[in-house]
């Protein structure tokens, strides 16, 4: 019964850490979109 609490947090946190870190590679990459839609507009302006 001691071990189940733990490894309920355990997973826990390995599901959050997960989604955390698909969520900032989604993240990531929008950005890189955005940065190279910025340089562009950058290049139309020159």
């Amino acid at each position: 019964m001691v071990e189940d609490p733990n490894l309920f947090w355990f997973g826990l946190i390995l599901w959050l850490g997960g989604t955390g870190f698909a969520l900032s590679l989604v993240g990531s990459k929008t950005q890189q979109e955005e940065m190279i839609t910025r340089q562009y507009d950058g290049d139309d302006l020159l």
